[in-house]
């Protein structure tokens, strides 16, 4: 049996990425964690995902599924509009990299905006071009889930 792909959808509207997430799980058998909590950072460090999927604009409180009051990453120094953007480039310099365990600096990552003029961050997007992509909010579920499995098809295990 072949293990499942874990995939990390770092975003905070919980409600509408829930049947994002369900889709993915219930339709391609992955492991899907949706999250924006400051502990992500630990997650990466410590465990292996397969592909993430960043929300660039995190704010630094939102609400989950249950309208609870959920806290945010946050980098200090940054804009919570370019949080997702910090997060991939502090994952691409190696920063988040702590051995064997956590998630690669090259795992495959498709950024998610909503916002209509994204020059300012085509240039950091396309330093990675080769395992970074980018998707406009709000998007197609079956386009996306198509683009998830042709990167994972191109990524090891």
């Amino acid at each position: 049996m072949t293990e499942s792909r874990r995939i990390l959808l770092f975003d905070d509207d919980y409600e509408s990425m829930l049947p994002l997430k369900l889709l993915l799980e219930f339709t391609k058998g992955y492991i899907v964690e949706l999250t924006a909590e400051p502990n992500v950072i630990e997650r990466l460090q410590q465990e292996k995902f397969d592909l993430l999927c960043l929300d660039v604009m995190i704010h630094p409180e939102t609400f989950d599924s249950n309208d609870e009051v959920v806290e945010n990453l946050h980098f200090a120094g940054v804009n919570w509009q370019r949080t997702g953007l910090e997060l991939l480039k502090r994952l691409r310099t190696g920063e988040l990299a702590t051995g064997d365990d956590g998630t690669r600096s090259d795992t495959p990552v498709i950024v998610l905006s909503a916002v209509a003029d994204l020059s300012e961050y085509e240039a950091q997007i396309k330093q990675w071009r080769s395992n970074t992509r980018h998707m406009e909010k709000p998007f197609d579920p079956e386009e996306l889930v198509k683009l998830i499995s042709d990167l994972l098809q191109g990524s090891p295990t």
